[in-house]
């Protein structure tokens, strides 16, 4: 099964910071976008998990150049967001042709970097993300072929990944079986809202997994990992990945429901240590790790912006550009990369949540 984010288990090395272009306040995206473009593309278009090539040990894990449908979604969101309409075409295209199935129209959450899946699972928040885009970009455009694609993944959604009148995280095609459990930080509302709207779901299935969010208030800061729709359970892990608890709390107000006691956390973390961490214990509310990540840095500014704290976001982005190429000369420029006991990498997570935020940062500056 799909392992998700799994940069939060890659440690970050120090980046030299260097100066920053004279434009940089009122062009923040260019050169993260340009780098996307042109280091982490496979010779097909499709988008590589990481800058090195390397073999993949273990199908649960993305490796090397292999492209998942979260980094497609995400730079389709990016995309539809910036009106970016002869590009997000092209990775439209890329999405008939490489990722939904033929056969069930589900999303397959893994390629290889030819283009070929050994993959038939999908992973439903990933299938949202991509339905949101392709709803935003046909209503925006007027393009109903973006809307019907839109509506055959959501259905297609609602046929497989539902259970005990809950969706659950993913559905195998191969074996014809899906899971128990709804990862919190799955529970999109906007993609709800859009199956009500084209009327996939009724207003009570939205309802019901809301109410998921809704409930999932959990011990001190942090919130369950999943929901069991079988035994109606919350469930806990004893260390927690910082993204997806900032996505918890991000769909959480996306359906109207504040989280004061882990947002206070995250900022106190900041304000206290000048750092956030990848991973935390539960119990004792202290890092778990020693490295940070940019995706959570992209994800925490996010979040601020939703709450409309623009001093908190501009305070986080002035620490996640510590890490970003900002030498114009520099191969790796707008990029996020890391040294590594075995040279430069980076993870796309850690550069696409980076310019998903300073789009929105854009707009501030």
């Amino acid at each position: 099964m799909k392992k998700v984010l799994s940069l939060l288990f890659v440690a970050m090395f120090f980046v030299t910071s260097m100066s920053v272009p004279a434009n940089a306040q009122t062009d923040l995206t260019t050169g993260t976008e340009n780098f996307i473009n042109s280091a982490l593309m496979n010779g097909n278009g499709t988008l590589a998990t990481y800058l090195v090539e390397q073999q993949s040990i273990d199908p649960d894990f993305a490796a090397g150049r292999e492209s998942l449908s979260e980094s497609m979604g995400l730079m389709m969101m990016y995309l539809a967001q910036k009106g970016d309409r002869v590009t997000f075409s092209k990775y439209y295209q890329e999405l008939k042709q490489y990722y939904l199935s033929k056969q069930t129209n589900i999303v397959y959450w893994k390629l290889s970097n030819d283009g070929n899946t050994h993959a038939t699972m999908n992973a439903i928040i990933d299938d949202w993300r991509i339905a949101d885009a392709l709803f935003m970009a046909g209503e925006a455009w007027n393009n109903k072929t973006y809307i019907q694609t839109a509506l055959d993944i959501s259905n297609a959604l609602n046929k497989y990944n539902q259970k005990q009148k809950h969706f659950v995280d993913f559905y195998d095609e191969q074996y014809k079986v899906n899971n128990d459990t709804i990862s919190l930080f799955y529970i999109d509302p906007v993609a709800l809202n859009y199956m009500v709207k084209y009327g996939v779901i009724d207003s009570t299935m939205y309802n019901r997994m809301v109410a998921v969010l809704r409930k999932s208030a959990g011990d001190g800061p942090f919130f369950p990992q999943n929901y069991n729709v079988r035994t109606k359970a919350y469930q806990y892990n004893d260390q927690v990945n910082l993204i997806e608890q900032i996505y918890t709390a991000y769909f959480r107000k996306q359906a109207g429901i504040n989280s004061p006691a882990f947002y206070s956390f995250l900022k106190k973390e900041f304000n206290t240590n000048g750092v956030i961490y990848g991973q935390y214990d539960r119990v004792t509310r202290q890092p778990a790790v020693d490295f940070e990540s940019n995706a959570v840095y992209g994800m925490t500014i996010l979040y601020a912006l939703q709450m409309n704290d623009v001093t908190f976001a501009k305070k986080v982005y002035k620490r996640m550009k510590e890490y970003e190429i900002a030498d114009v000369k520099n191969p790796y420029y707008g990029g996020y990369v890391v040294l590594t006991p075995t040279g430069y990498d980076t993870h796309i997570f850690d550069n696409l949540f980076p310019l998903l935020a300073k789009q929105q940062l854009e707009k501030l500056y």
